[in-house]
């Protein structure tokens, strides 16, 4: 308390004593102000455009999805198809050579 006490006893005395150190607010010159507002803008603008381009793709890639699953459907039915075809006519041929080639 008693080192808190004489520091701020050290700063009142300073400024009392140098006027000129008082803490003034730094004024922003009107260029960098106008640039800040140009780059934040750009920067704005880039963000948003990104969005736009990561929604847009994902809406792609989410239609190619369904593509790809519905073709894959197909394409598993037909080897289905294909499959009990190919068991069906086995199947026939067995029996066929079971019964000694009389029908």
């Amino acid at each position: 308390m008693i080192a808190e006490a004489v520091a701020e006893a050290t700063i009142l005395k300073v400024v009392q004593d140098h006027p000129e150190l008082k803490t003034k607010q730094a004024e922003i010159p009107a260029p960098l102000k106008w640039a800040g507002g140009i780059i934040a803008a750009l920067f704005t603008a880039g963000i948003t455009g990104l969005g736009f381009w990561i929604v847009t793709t994902l809406s792609d890639v989410q239609v190619t999805v369904a593509r790809m699953e519905e073709r894959t459907a197909l394409q598993d039915t037909s080897r289905d198809d294909r499959f009990t075809e190919i068991e069906r006519r086995v199947n026939q041929l067995e029996t066929y050579h079971r019964t000694g080639g009389a029908r």
